[in-house]
């Protein structure tokens, strides 16, 4: 056996003892519980309890909103508590598109490839729409085939992070090289919610950040929420569903996919302007998809509830948090929740709203 051949040898074996070490130190993590005393809305506070009373469930925040007023319930938290809010981005996202086409800076049939330097890739004739409804036909994450391999065991499984930080220049690259195999179909894409944000940035002559911060935080007061810096910097830990800590899970240009951290006052905040505000509701419309399990609106799924009228609700999961929001328009009700585990809270958050569902 030659030096060079032992010495690759050596590195394997090494590289799999540190990740069984770092493996091991996370196991031995003692599993969490929820936080106890729960604080505010009697009511709330039980239903809640009673909903979470299983292992591995931490802080949590929840508030319900309806024509009697506000409710809220915290655990471990306050409302000013920070929470990365996870795939609820997208229905940010999905308001600065229907504030674009107000403005009339868009419109939903503009090709994201007039706006994002795509070349003469298959994914450049997308339509904004499609990729508000999730029938672009881009994967995930876009070229998904590549995200195999010991790099992403080594980068998910044993650090604990995001092989998904990349920079925009990377986020276009993968669009460019993505088939597109099922265009016109829902299939649920991170990625086709970045190029939806950056491509509105650019349609206004800026930055996502600077968008979503001037055109929806500041309007309806949301000024503890922002998108995690694009460096992965400082960032709350969670655990994950098997009660593990778990590392930030920072995903850099993605971020107009699921980048935000937000907290109960401003996510609270929030389901008052979706319940009130004409032009978030615009988002919210059903579109018909062809393959949608249940349907969709921009960024948002459909349901409908036991009256039979529609319901948008939106869920997300990222490093160690879940996060759930649903909105009933008709019903003048709405409610989010949302957890430092990575176990799902959309269940709950649909008890909330409809106790008997």
């Amino acid at each position: 056996m030659s030096w060079l051949w032992r010495h690759k040898v050596w590195g394997v074996l090494i590289a799999i003892m540190v990740g069984l070490s770092v493996a091991g130190a996370r196991l031995a993590t003692h599993s969490p519980t929820l936080a106890a005393p729960g604080q505010g809305d009697e009511r709330l506070v039980h239903l809640l309890s009673q909903e979470f009373d299983t292992p591995n469930r931490h802080r949590l925040v929840a508030a319900l909103v309806g024509p009697t007023g506000t409710q809220t319930a915290t655990f471990g938290a306050d409302p000013f508590t920070t929470f990365p809010v996870a795939s609820l981005t997208k229905t940010f996202t999905a308001a600065l598109f229907a504030e674009s086409i107000r403005r009339g800076e868009v419109g939903p049939r503009t090709r994201v490839g007039s706006l994002l330097p795509l070349g003469i890739a298959a994914v450049a004739s997308t339509t904004l729409e499609e990729l508000a409804t999730y029938r672009s036909g881009l994967g995930e994450w876009g070229d998904d085939q590549r995200d195999t391999g010991i790099r992403r065991w080594w980068v998910e499984s044993v650090r604990g992070s995001s092989i998904h930080n990349a920079s925009l220049d990377e986020v276009l690259e993968r669009a460019q090289h993505d088939q597109l195999s099922t265009r016109g179909q829902f299939g649920y894409s991170n990625i086709g919610f970045a190029l939806l944000g950056h491509a509105l940035a650019q349609a206004a002559g800026t930055d996502f950040p600077t968008l979503m911060r001037a055109r929806l935080l500041e309007p309806l007061g949301m000024l503890s929420t922002a998108l995690t810096p694009a460096s992965g910097g400082p960032g709350p830990h969670g655990f994950s569903r098997a009660g593990q800590l778990a590392a930030p899970w920072p995903i850099g240009a993605y971020g107009p996919s699921g980048g935000a951290m937000s907290t109960l006052r401003d996510m609270t905040v929030y389901l008052r302007a979706l319940l009130g505000n004409k032009l978030l509701r615009t988002a919210m419309a059903p579109q018909t998809v062809r393959g949608a399990p249940t349907g969709t609106g921009y960024g948002w799924m459909i349901d409908t509830t036991r009256t039979g009228h529609p319901v948008a609700f939106k869920s997300g999961n990222i490093g160690g948090f879940a996060s759930a929001l649903i909105v009933d328009v008709e019903g003048g009700r709405a409610v989010v929740v949302l957890s430092d585990t990575a176990n799902e809270v959309i269940a709950a958050a649909w008890h909330l709203l409809e106790p008997a569902r």
